[in-house]
């Protein structure tokens, strides 16, 4: 094969910007070797991840499966017999005689409705600090 002449077009860069651009192409350079690295132990810390997900799942499965055979071999609450003084009270047995529920559900919205309130209040005293720092800090640069 017989060699032919291209056209080859030379530009004259001074030593000062030939040096710069060298420069900046290194450093670009690094810059996404860095960033290849970076990726590259992301990549691996999410297949750590994925492996100890796994790992857990199967742990879950294990307990889920090892508590159902426990509660299999417990006895039912109906099968024995549980004294009084330890049996779980239910929710009409804990409420105190002569209070009525929907008093008792009254007072509880009285009393979120008032700390709505209270935060509202706060929030708004916040609010006047905060507007007369800000005039405090115009006056202070005008000042200057």
């Amino acid at each position: 094969m017989a060699k032919t002449k291209e056209n080859i077009i030379h530009i004259g860069v001074d030593h000062q910007s030939a040096v710069s651009a060298k420069k900046d192409i290194l450093l670009s350079e690094k810059g996404l070797l860095e960033i290849i690295k970076r990726m590259r132990a992301y990549s691996e810390l999410r297949k750590q991840e994925f492996i100890l997900k796994n790992r857990i799942k199967k742990a879950i499965t294990e307990i889920k499966t090892q508590t159902a055979k426990i509660e299999d071999e417990l006895p039912t609450a109906g099968e024995m017999h549980i004294p009084k003084d330890m049996q779980i009270k239910t929710d009409q047995e804990d409420q105190e005689p002569g209070i009525d529920t929907d008093e008792f559900i009254k007072k509880a919205q009285i009393s979120k409705i008032e700390q709505k309130r209270k935060a509202a209040e706060r929030a708004e005293k916040n609010r006047k600090i905060e507007d007369e720092l800000e005039d405090i800090g115009a006056q202070l640069d005008r000042l200057k």
